[in-house]
């Protein structure tokens, strides 16, 4: 009988560890494309600053103003 008991925690733990495993897998997939899509406004920040140092006209050619640009540009890339 005591063999019975010990054994049921165990079980009871690696169930547990394996439902902790398969919530965790599940949120870090939801953590990717939230990643992906702050690298995007990263890069867009970045080449956004560049077309404004090279010339402000290449940003008006894009149909944004240079305000505009700039209001941008100043975004951390955790906010859209």
């Amino acid at each position: 009988m005591s063999i019975a008991t010990t054994n049921a925690p165990t079980i009871q733990n690696s169930i547990s560890r394996g439902a902790t495993t398969r919530n965790l897998s599940g949120s870090l997939l939801g953590v990717i494309p939230c990643i992906s899509e702050w690298r995007r406004r990263i890069l867009y920040r970045r080449e956004l600053e560049r077309l404004l140092s090279t010339g402000p006209h290449l940003v008006r050619d894009m149909g944004l103003g240079i305000d505009e640009a700039l209001h941008e540009v100043s975004k951390p890339f955790y906010i859209e």
